[in-house]
This record gives C-alpha cells, sequence and structure tokens, in this order.
C-alpha cells in the first residue's frame, strides 16, 4: 500500500519581478493546508545538467552493482543536490513529507509523491524530483517511493495534434522470449507507416542518440515488461551492447525522458506478468 502525498505549485500571483517565486499547495497528505512560498533560484540549467549526469552514471551503476559497486562518493553530490530541493520547501511541507514517509514504512509500503505544475510553474517542471533527499531523514524519497511529475493544463489550453515525427523502438533481448507474434501487426518494423524504427543491439543508446538530434517529438516503444502486484516494480526491457537483457524502472525511464522536453507523447506498446501470480497485466 503506498501512502499518497499531492504538492501542487503556482506563481505567486502579484509579484511582475520576483518571477522565481512560487506557491505550494499540499492537496493531500498527512495535515492539510498552504505549505507557503518556494524559491526556486537554488540551481540554475547547467548545474540541473551536470546532476542530471550523476543521476544516469549513479543509476548504470545501480544496474551493475555487483561488478561496480555505487560508493559514497557517487552518492554525496546527488545528496548535496536533493537537500537543496527539501530545504526550499517550507518547514510544514518538510513535516508532512516526514510524515507521511514514516506512515508509510509503518503500513509496510512506499511514499507515493505526486508533483503537479499549474501552467504558470512549468519552469520548475524541469527540476530533479526525483533527487528529493531529506538531511534529517538520510533518505532519497523517489527511491524510497515514487515520483510522479504532472502539468495542469487547462483543457481549452489543449489541441490535438499529431506528431511531427515518431520514434520507434524495437526491443527484443537475445536472452528473453521472441516478439515473433508481435512483429506480425502493425506498428512494427517492415509494416510501412509513420515510424521511423530502431532496432538492435543497444537499443536505450540507440534511442539516446536519436533523441539528442532533436528530430522527434514521439515515442513507440515495443518491449517486455515484468512487475510484481504493485506498480511501482514495474520495468521494461532494453538491449544492451551485447544484445542481453538491461531493465530499466518507470522511475528511471521518466528520468531519461525529462532530458528531453520537446517530446510531446511516449507510447509503451508493453506486456508485463506478474510475479505473484500468473494473471497477466
Amino acid at each position: 500500500m503506498a501512502e499518497q502525498v499531492i504538492l501542487q505549485f503556482h506563481q505567486r500571483a502579484g509579484l511582475a519581478v520576483d518571477v522565481e517565486s512560487y506557491q505550494i499547495q499540499v492537496v493531500r497528505a498527512p495535515g492539510r493546508g498552504w505549505g507557503g512560498p518556494y524559491h526556486a533560484d537554488s540551481l540554475d540549467a547547467g548545474q540541473i545538467e551536470v546532476i542530471r549526469e550523476l543521476y544516469r552514471l549513479y543509476l548504470r551503476r545501480q544496474q551493475a552493482a555487483s561488478r561496480h559497486p555505487v560508493g559514497p562518493s557517487q552518492m554525496e553530490p546527488l545528496r548535496a543536490v536533493g537537500n537543496v530541493l527539501f530545504t526550499s520547501f517550507p518547514e510544514t511541507v518538510q513535516r508532512r513529507l516526514h510524515e507521511a514517509q514514516a506512515l508509510a514504512r509503518l503500513q509496510g509500503g512506499a511514499l507515493e509523491l505526486i508533483l503537479v505544475f499549474e501552467p504558470s510553474a512549468q519552469p520548475l517542471l524541469g527540476l530533479p524530483w526525483e533527487l528529493l533527499h531529506s538531511p534529517d531523514g538520510r533518505f532519497f524519497f523517489a527511491l524510497s517511493g515514487s515520483v510522479t511529475r504532472r502539468l495542469s493544463l487547462r483543457a481549452a489550453a489543449v489541441t490535438a495534434r499529431r506528431p511531427k515525427a515518431v520514434l520507434g523502438i524495437w526491443s527484443e533481448p537475445a536472452d528473453s522470449d521472441s516478439l515473433a507474434e508481435r512483429r506480425r501487426f502493425s506498428p512494427a518494423p517492415g509494416h510501412g507507416g509513420d515510424i521511423i524504427w530502431q532496432e538492435g543491439a543497444g537499443t536505450l543508446a540507440c534511442m539516446e542518440r536519436a533523441l539528442e538530434a532533436g528530430n522527434f517529438d514521439a515515442v513507440h516503444i515495443v518491449a517486455h515488461g515484468r512487475g510484481g502486484k504493485e506498480w511501482q516494480d514495474f520495468s521494461l526491457a532494453f538491449e544492451d551492447s551485447d544484445r542481453r537483457e538491461c531493465w530499466l524502472s518507470s522511475d528511471q525511464l521518466a528520468t531519461f525522458f525529462s532530458r528531453f522536453p520537446e517530446l510531446q507523447f511516449v507510447y509503451l506498446d508493453v506486456c508485463a506478468s506478474g510475479q505473484s501470480s500468473d494473471e497477466g497485466y
């Protein structure tokens, strides 16, 4: 069972000069009411990119922990940034996060932290919230549970449109079940259509290079998935350079895509089976 916390950000009204000042409303958490002002001038864009690279390195080392253990030298810069994010919260919000984490542990579950950004607070969307770290509690919130970002758009501001260019990722590791049956049906490589497909060894690296070129604003991924009874255990199988399985959790995938703000749509064409039952998800 997950203990859910929802925080909503919007720009403070009536402040024409102090555009970096925002307000947090605690929508759902132990306790209630307004959280108070949040000032987003602690990290600049250059620092954020350095932080994200450190986090990507941490994730890669975590996946290969048996060969390359993650040590304090890799964790400390991430903690330092997470501390800045956490201490920028008003004390009332810090207290509610601590209370929620304690309650989740008491219940034997995890913390689900949902951050909702009104359009006026969109600049906050790109901050590395997955590193949110409590200096006193000594834990990363995202590594103890999950962090979800949402941009709250008004209905009138949303217009239907087709993506300009769709990147297709076909991930079929050699040490997993074949996707031959799925390949018979469109969309898939060899079936025509507007999707530009990448397949073969190193699919994650291929996707990264293609998105860095800036030619795509949508991604369609066909891959194997796995997950237990709780969806926070869900992960996808990409291929490494030797065509072996390289599993990424939903949090890791969200971190990967957060580097590409031009992306408008990501479609996961994935099947996953429960680890504790024979029922398919």
